[in-house]
């Protein structure tokens, strides 16, 4: 809960905004405040408090801002869900906490963005997945039990002019956008 993070997102698609975003293993609480004419106007408010088993415990060390949904206002992911510029819960992957993600396009092939997570505890699958962000819905996971130490140095780039898209690596996977597996080595 005494993790503190900020962000600064377009949420209504042209006035700079502050979300101060607070919490990552339990409780999370997000506030959103407009600068108009130099005064702090409140927005808006967003808790997990009172939201289910899918919705706890679901953050990471960082946060990204992006319009997911493609209606020209930013989102913000706060680790492993996505609160909409309006302040309401778009989803969450339920997979918990998880150390690094990326949100972009990775695969052409497929319209909008997508986040690439990485997840800390160990996953009997899906430990390093890619998820539609729009969505929030499973594209594809790798089937091999992942751990926190084997994750820390993630990343998503396009280097490998023979594959579409980004490729999505770490400490012995390599997969390209569409999910292939690539081998082990980068």
């Amino acid at each position: 809960m005494s993790r503190n993070m900020i962000a600064i997102a377009y949420l209504d698609g042209k006035t700079p905004s502050v979300i101060s975003i607070r919490g990552i293993y339990g409780l999370m609480k997000m506030q959103a405040w407009f600068l108009r004419k130099g005064q702090l106007e409140h927005v808006w408010n967003w808790s997990n408090q009172t939201s289910g088993w899918k919705y706890q415990g679901q953050g990471q060390h960082w946060v990204h801002v992006a319009d997911i949904d493609g209606d020209g206002c930013d989102e913000i992911l706060n680790g492993s869900i996505a609160v909409d510029n309006d302040g309401r819960i778009l989803w969450s992957t339920g997979l918990g906490h998880g150390d690094r993600f990326y949100v972009t396009d990775v695969d052409p092939g497929r319209p909008g963005l997508e986040v690439l997570y990485i997840y800390e505890d160990p996953h009997p699958q899906y430990g390093f997945s890619l998820w539609d962000a729009r969505t929030g819905d499973l594209i594809w996971g790798i089937r091999r039990e992942t751990k926190d130490n084997e994750l820390r140095h993630a990343l998503v780039g396009d280097i490998d002019p023979n594959e579409p898209g980004m490729e999505c690596w770490t400490s012995g996977y390599y997969y390209s956008a569409s999910g292939k597996d690539l081998g082990s080595e980068v």
